[in-house]
This record gives structure tokens, sequence and C-alpha cells, in this order.
């Protein structure tokens, strides 16, 4: 039987170290500055802000483990513009912004204009693969995933294909309350082999109250990621709850999948083909969020 290491923390026993720095107040300055300048969290892609003390307390976490300076950080979707604080409050090499959001490029330019932060925006859906530049070239990745289980081991994929791995190489995620009890923790351990990570609570809260969790495993090698290339389902919470799902074929015909469709899911479609055309290979979701 595999024995998994975990560590537990709580928030009550973290000093902000941050705080100790001289600057502190006026680096705060600077990034309530940048916070103003964001805009209405987009509900199709299942954003939702964490409060402006969490994001302190999560920098906070990760600049105490040794996480930021001198790292080559990827934050995998940074609408709460933690990925700012790291840059403001600490001294990473580099802090590269893959999001769907384009607003957040407007905030990133004035970050670097401004202020001249080491960090960039990149656009990156990621739904699509993970381009060449991006794959291995990270020691550190972070992210808060969309609240479901498709999400949540899409976005872990695609860290696992941008990090190097080896010894110093850190996976950074944070799950809501509500997540964690559907037992997706547990999937992502049994995909790829987890055993080495630390569990931090009491440190997040969102801005409707929910509360997070934060995680930090270890990635001290090499991982094949388990889904390379597009990811053609379902991502994000108003389209994983549709009863009725339609996919593509490839002769442009749209297939509705149901429990009361011909089809009841993805696997029944795949093996029984496009009714039209009789295609049996790959289908693509029609997501409301169109893929660029």
């Amino acid at each position: 039987m595999k024995i998994f290491h975990y560590l537990f923390y709580t928030s009550h026993s973290q000093k902000y170290v941050l705080e100790a720095n001289p600057d502190f107040k006026a680096k705060l300055e600077i990034f309530n500055n940048l916070l103003n300048l964001r805009k209405t969290p987009i509900n199709e892609i299942d954003q939702k802000y964490i409060t402006s003390e969490s994001i302190i307390k999560k920098v906070n976490l990760l600049s105490k483990q040794g996480l930021i300076d001198g790292k080559r950080i990827m934050m995998i979707g940074d609408s709460d513009l933690t990925g700012l604080a790291i840059a403001i409050f600490c001294k990473p090499e580099e802090v590269v912004v893959a999001d769907i959001d384009e607003r957040l490029s407007e905030i990133y330019f004035e970050a670097t204009l401004e202020y001249d932060l080491p960090v960039r925006y990149l656009y990156h859906d990621m739904r699509i693969k993970v381009i060449e530049i991006l794959k291995k070239q990270y020691s550190v990745i972070i992210f808060d995933p969309p609240p479901t289980h498709n999400g949540v081991k899409l976005f872990f994929s695609r860290a696992i294909e941008m990090i190097y791995g080896g010894p110093n190489s850190h996976i950074i995620m944070t799950l809501n309350q509500k997540m964690l009890s559907s037992g997706i923790l547990e999937e992502l351990k049994s995909m790829y082999d987890l055993d080495s990570f630390s569990t931090h609570t009491e440190l997040i809260t969102y801005e409707d109250q929910m509360l997070g969790d934060v995680f930090i495993f270890n990635i001290i090698k090499n991982i094949e990621s388990k889904l390379i290339g597009h990811y053609l389902h379902p991502v994000y919470t108003n389209e994983v709850n549709k009863k009725l799902l339609t996919y593509k074929c490839e002769c442009g015909n749209g297939i509705d999948i149901g429990l009361n469709e011909n089809y009841k899911n993805y696997d029944e479609l795949q093996a029984n083909g496009c009714p039209k055309c009789g295609y049996k290979g790959i289908f693509v979701f029609q997501s409301d969020i169109q893929l660029k």
C-alpha cells in the first residue's frame, strides 16, 4: 500500500515576513493601485476573486517556503493578480501569466510601464495545447483552477507540461472547500502518483466567503502529462452542469449527449459514431466560450 506524505498547516502559524520589509507599505499601495484596475469577474469562465488579504497571505506563505525569489514562475490564470503581488513584494526572476482574459493585458502593461515589474502577460486558453516555448520552462507553477473535475485535471496537466521537474520544482494549487469534498485530490494523486505535498488550510477566503486551501506539490522528477493536446470537453461550471452537451463531428453534424438522448455520454458517442456519417474519431464539445 502506498503511503502518502501530507503536511498540514494553518494560517494561524504564518508570520508575515513581507511586513518586515521597510518598503511594505509603499509596495502595498502599488499593489492596491493595480488591484483597482481589475474589472468585474467573468462568471462564464469561473472567475472568483479571493480577498486582497488572502493574496498577501498566499504570497507570504510562498516566500517563507523559498518558492519565489530567483524563480521563473508561471501563473496559469491570474485574475486575482497574485502574480503581480509576487513581483511587487518579492524578487522572482520572472512572472509569466497565461490567461484567457485579455483584459489582464492592460493591467500587466501598466505594471511593467509604470512600476518596471518583471511580469509578462500571455494570452493562452488552457483548452488549447501548450505551445512548445512554454514546455518544461518553469520551476514554479501557480493556479486556482475552474472548480470542476475537468477544470482541475486540465489545469494540473498543463502545469505538468510546463514545469521542468527536479529539485526545487513545485506546483501550487488552490482549491475551494466544495472541490475538496468532491474527491478531486484523490483523482490527481492517482493520475500522477503524487506522494509529496503540503496542505495549508485556513489561508484563502474568496470574496463570496467560500474558503480554500493551498496545496504545494514537490515535483522531484519529470512526469508526463495525461492530457496532451487540445482539450475537447466542457471545463467551466456552467458547461459541466448542463443536462445536454453538444459535440460536433468532423462532418459538421452536431450531436447531443445526455441522459434522455441516444448517446448518454461521450464514450457511447465514440463507440457508436456519428449518426449522420458514421465517423468514430474525435468529437469537439461546442462551448459557449469560443476558442481563438
